[in-house]
Parts: C-alpha cells; structure tokens; sequence
C-alpha cells in the first residue's frame, strides 16, 4: 500500500480536524494568556482594539490548523482523522521549541523543556488507537494543556525537577485514562462534534471571565457625601515621560502641542521646571508630599527593593481628603504607581488596571506562539498596538470624564489626579499620530530598541540612526496624542460647568532620553533631557496668577503640594520642602534640587558605578554631583543642552553651589531605607516592563 494517496474526499474532513485542534490551542492559549492574569492581577483593562486583535489571533491558529490538518489527507493512514489532530499539535509544540530557542539562551532547564516538548511532539505523530498511551497524546486537549502549564512554569527556580514533575503528573493521568477503553471508544468518530461542543463552551466561557473581570471600578460615596463646599476642585495631568524641549509650547520645531498652544494664555506657563527626580515613583512622591527624595525614602535603594513612600508621610490627597475633597486617581502607569508602592494614601478611588498586553505574560519571556502570529499578521497590518503595556491616552481620559461627570451630580469638590503613559517605551500611538512627524519605520520591531541602547551607551551607533529616528518620531507622536487627548478632558470639564472653579496642572514626572549622552530611555541622569519638564497651571477664576505669563525662575516638583493647598484655602503642613508657587517673587532666587538613585539597566550601560546623582540649580547655573565624587556644572541658559562643562573655567561658582548641596545633604533624615513591600508577582511585572532585570 502506498504511503501517499491523495483522496480529495478526505480533505474536508482532514481540514475540519485541523482547524478544530487549531481551535482549541487558541482557546487555551487564550485561556492562559488572558483569562488567568485577570483572574490573579486584579482588575485590567482591555484595550480598545482588544477583540479585534483576538479575532485575528484566533482566525489564524484555526486556518494554519486547517491547512496542516488537510496536507494529512494526502497520506494513507487508517486514522485520517487522529493524523490530522495529531499533526497539527506536533507542529505546534514544534514551533514552540523553534521560538524558544530563538528568544532564551542555552540552559539545562531549556534542554529539558525543549526535549519533553519534542517527546509530545513525536507521541502525537506516531499515536492511534493500537497504542492507548500515545493515543491520549494526540488529543489536543491532552498535548496543549501539558505544554502549556510547562512553558508557564518553566521560569521557576526548579524548573528541571517542576518540568519532570509535571511529566510524571500528566503520565499519571494518561494512564489513567487509557485504562478506560470505553472512553476511547466513545470519542471514536466523535472527535470533531465532541471538540466543537467543548470549544464552543470555552470560547463562551473566556469572552464572559474577561468582561467580568473587565470591570470599571465606581467612585465610593464615602465620608465627604455632607454639604458641598465652595473650595476649587483639582485636576493633576502628568504627561509621563515627557521632556519640556519637545513640546511646541516650549518652541520645539514639531508641532506636538498646538492645543496646549491654544490653551497657554488661559494658564500660567512655567518655562523652567526640574522634575524632583528622574524616576516616576520618586517624583510622584515627591509632587504628593512636598519634599524631596531624600527625605520620603520613596526611592531604588538597591537593585532587589525598588523602595515605597512609607505611610508616615502624609500626602497631598489626605491633607484634601481632611478637608472635604473626594480623591480619584485615574492612572496609566502600572509599573510604580501601583497600590504596592505607597502613593494611593488618601485616595477614595486609585484606578490603576493594567492593560493586557497580548504577545506575553508574566516576565516577557514566557512566550507561546502569539510573537510568531503577530510576525505573520505584521506583514499585512500594523501591530504595534500589540506591545502595549499600559491603558491608552483615549481610555484614561474616557474613565476620567466618567468620575468627573460623578463629581458633578454629587457636587463635592474633587481632587482628580490623572496620568498618561503613551510616551513611554513601546512608544506606540495609535493612527493618525503615528504619522504625524517622518522617521516612521512601518516594520520597526520593539525588540530593536534593547540592543540598540546598548549600541547608544558604548557609542558604538551611528550619528543618523534609523532607529532612533523612529523612536523620536513615535515619541513625538505619543507627545501629540496626549496633547488631544488632554484637550478633550478639559473640553469635557468645560462641558460641565466645572472649568472655571478648578485649578488644573499639566506636567510630567520626568523626560527621556533620546540619543544624548548614550541614552535612549530613562532614567539615568540628572541632566536637561531627564529633568526639565513641562509646567502648565490655570488658576481658578479667582484672582490668583495672571494669566497668559510665562515664569523663567527655576521651579520645581516639591512645588506642587504647597501651591494646591494654598489655592485651595488649607493649611500648608511644616516642614514640605516646596513653595506656593503664587509667592515665586518672594524667593526667586533660591535652590533647586533634582535627585536619581536609580540601580537600572541604563545606568549600567553607561558604566555608572554611583549610588545617586543629584543636581542643585541656582540662578543660571547647575551642578551636577554623584556619589563617587565626580563633579560637574553647566550655565544652563545659555547651554541648554549642557554641551559643555565649565567647572574649571568657574571654580568659584562650583564651589558655591557644592557647598549649599552638602549642607543640604546633612540636613536629610538619616533612616535606613524601608524594607519593600513588593511581592514577587510585582517584581514580575516589573520584570516583563523592561524595568528590573
């Protein structure tokens, strides 16, 4: 009898099987990468476009199963039906060695994987009904269920005794079940009635878990629910890793910012504001508590404990929440705004879900075959939305005009805080923004962007790189989204009535690097391109700053605190660090300090063997000064790119300014830092951000 035979009549049902076995990975796979971390992160977000991706991914494993499923019918086989099942999961456990080895370098626990991968791979070629135990290997549900829970766990510390574990468990179960002749008799002929039965109750089951969990958390009534007050209500925006000299209003060349344009008159434009830090948590805490990173301990105090805001320190919303506000926190960035972290003390609702991010779980290399499906859907679509991490500048805004429209009907006043992270790595802003500046590259791959930082720090890149013409036109396209998206919410503000009687701040917690210095990304440094962000505010219609003036006095993110509560009528608590930016004029000329302490890969690169930077600002000039002992300074305003470093030339100056720093420096608490209070499932996460390595 010949081996191949081509039989047309078999080739629709061939198909039939294996677009069912392709079925049946997708929703598994789905099973897993979806349905599980929502179960176990807590509330997420999908993302706009989340259904549309997931048809696509579906589609494909289902026509791919399908293809493969009818290449069988070419073969004399008894089982046509089992051939075609069984080819279609070898395939698959093929093509996840193939990517694994492709993504993970060499290890014992990689052989192991990959060989127990190969041996399912065989098992499921080689089954029929003659050999019960290589029969069960076969079903799909059987085969993708195993490797799956082994590339979930495969990362373990064990995972050479975890993998043989789950080997024994699952021969255990196989065994089992080919004692029960019965059974294989009944799914006999069945498979593809019973399969689709089966599939169709899952893919029911996955779309309802992920709704449920895909749940909108509501405004609690809580204690502030008596008489309404006459204080202003606060809007905070923090444009999350913007740079002030890349926004238009600013004077930037692209026009990144015409509706901030638009809006500056109505507001006070603060043309030199420094960040406290070059990290997002401790500059948040500093912006939330008035005082400076070395005094709320809010910071990476090694590369294992990436630090907390302790609860002692008592924070903006809870000096408001005191005083009758509701405080609502809408946020983007799930990596150090997260609840683990300290910064939602005071807050009734702190909205920090996650967006799912579709081509990965857990510590970003736990991979299946979804980087391999989003290669072949790249060739004829855009995916770069699949690498979002966080919730897009649209949902935050959306959620935010949400709790406003609540705040409204229970006329409180409110404190909203909000927080968009388009500008962050992956740098993905969704059409028309993506094309708005040149330098796109339609094909670029995210993965790029790691070795290329490499490149950067050993100044081993090109002057004209591609790819950082890519990532500036992406991040300037992130820049421009938010920028729309900022003027919808206070469009939507204007809408209700509340507009006028609230005080409003648009700034950023840091900037980003972009090719300065061997830096693409953050944080790093203390210098411009890390610090100097932008700072917009428009006062209530109350009388307090004049409109439409722009401030050249240093300021800074320990500003902020003090300033709210004074334009809010409340006490200002002793001790914050920051001024009332209403009584600049009083004190025009005093120090600003910016900090980083950051253990990170960047730092790294870049051969930074300190354990803090930190400058300190005085009229004109800056000095940066680490903790090895290296000093430098720069006259930012007439070198703002701090091109040149004059330290020599101004010994005077440096000594000046080294002299205030140290006496600022032994006036900090001394306090050993906080022990983390960061699981293991957030280092994780942190991990699969691209931030802990």
């Amino acid at each position: 009898m010949p081996l191949i035979e081509i039989r047309p009549q078999r080739l629709p049902s061939a198909s039939l099987y294996g677009a069912l076995t392709g079925l049946i990975y997708a929703l598994l796979d789905y099973a897993v990468v979806v349905v599980r971390p929502m179960t176990l992160w807590g509330p997420i977000s999908l993302g706009p476009d989340h259904w549309i991706w997931e048809a696509a991914f579906l589609s494909v494993y289902v026509v791919l199963g399908g293809i493969i499923g009818a290449i069988t019918a070419i073969f004399n086989t008894k089982e046509p039906h089992r051939r075609a099942m069984g080819a279609v999961v070898a395939v698959a456990l093929i093509a996840l060695v193939a990517l694994r080895a492709s993504t993970e370098s060499w290890s014992i626990s990689n052989l192991v994987f990959d060989a127990a991968l190969v041996l399912l791979a065989v098992a499921a070629l080689t089954a029929s009904s003659s050999r019960p135990w290589l029969a069960w290997m076969s079903y799909p549900w059987v085969a993708f269920s195993l490797a799956l829970v082994l590339i979930r766990e495969k990362d373990s510390s064990s995972s050479v005794l975890l993998i043989g574990g789950i080997w024994a468990g699952a021969a255990a179960i196989v065994f089992v079940l080919s004692q029960f002749g019965w059974l294989r008799r009944t799914l006999r002929g069945r498979s593809l009635p019973m399969g689709a039965a089966v599939s169709g109750v899952l893919l029911v089951a996955c779309v309802s878990l992920t709704q449920l969990f895909n749940t909108q958390p509501r405004i609690p009534i809580g204690k502030n629910a008596g008489s309404p007050s006459v204080r202003p209500n606060i809007l905070l925006i923090v444009l999350d890793t913007v740079r002030a000299d890349h926004l238009s209003v600013y004077g930037y060349e692209r026009r990144t910012t015409p509706n901030l344009e638009r809006l500056s008159p109505e507001g006070v434009l603060f043309r030199n504001a420094i960040s406290a830090a070059d990290f997002t948590l401790s500059s948040h805490a500093s912006m939330f508590t008035g005082l400076n990173a070395s005094w709320h301990g809010a910071h990476s105090s090694s590369r294992t404990n990436p630090g907390h805001l302790d609860a002692s320190f008592q924070t903006l919303a809870e000096v408001l929440s005191d005083n009758g506000y509701t405080n609502i926190a809408v946020l983007a960035n799930v990596a150090y705004l997260r609840t683990e972290f300290g910064l939602a003390q005071g807050f009734d609702l702190y909205d920090v879900r996650q967006s799912l991010r579709k081509s990965s779980v857990g510590a970003g290399g736990t991979f299946y075959l979804r980087p391999l499906v989003k290669l072949f859907l790249s060739h004829f679509a855009s995916t770069a939305e699949v690498d979002r991490v966080y919730r897009r500048a649209d949902q935050i805004t959306s959620e935010s005009l949400r709790a406003i429209d609540t705040m409204q009907a229970r006329n409180r006043p409110f404190f909203l805080s909000v927080n968009y992270m388009d500008a962050h790595d992956p740098y993905v802003p969704p059409p028309p923004f993506r094309d708005y500046f040149p330098g796109r590259q339609p094909g670029f791959k995210n993965q790029r962007v790691y070795p290329f930082r490499e490149e950067l720090a050993k100044h081993t890149a090109p002057d004209s790189n591609p790819t950082l013409a890519h990532i500036s036109s992406q991040y300037d396209g992130a820049i421009a989204f938010m920028d729309a998206e900022v003027n919808r919410l206070l469009n939507g503000l204007k809408q209700s009535g509340l507009y006028g009687n609230t005080l409003i701040i648009v700034t950023s917690d840091h900037g980003e690097g972009l090719g300065e210095r061997g830096v693409q990304g953050h944080p790093a440094s203390v210098h411009q391109e890390l610090v100097h962000v932008p700072l917009w505010i428009k006062f209530p219609q109350t009388g307090f700053m004049e409109p439409g003036r722009q401030i050249e006095s240093v300021v800074s993110g320990v500003d902020l605190m003090p300033t709210v509560l004074d334009v809010a009528g409340i006490s200002v608590p002793p001790g914050l660090q920051g001024q009332s930016l209403r009584n600049l004029d009083q004190n025009p000329h005093r120090p600003v300090i910016s900090e980083s302490f950051v253990y990170d890969s960047l730092s790294r690169l870049r051969g930074r063997s300190d354990a803090g930077q930190r400058a300190l600002y005085l009229d004109s000039w800056k000095l940066i000064a680490t903790t090895t002992g290296k000093k430098e300074l720069y006259n930012w305003k007439t070198d703002p790119a701090e091109s040149i470093d004059v330290i020599n030339t101004h010994p005077q100056i440096a000594r000046q300014l080294d002299e205030q720093l140290e006496h600022w420096l032994q006036l900090a608490p001394r306090r050993k830092p906080p022990a983390s209070k960061v699981n293991r499932q957030t280092t994780e996460r942190l991990r699969g951000l691209g931030y802990v390595q």
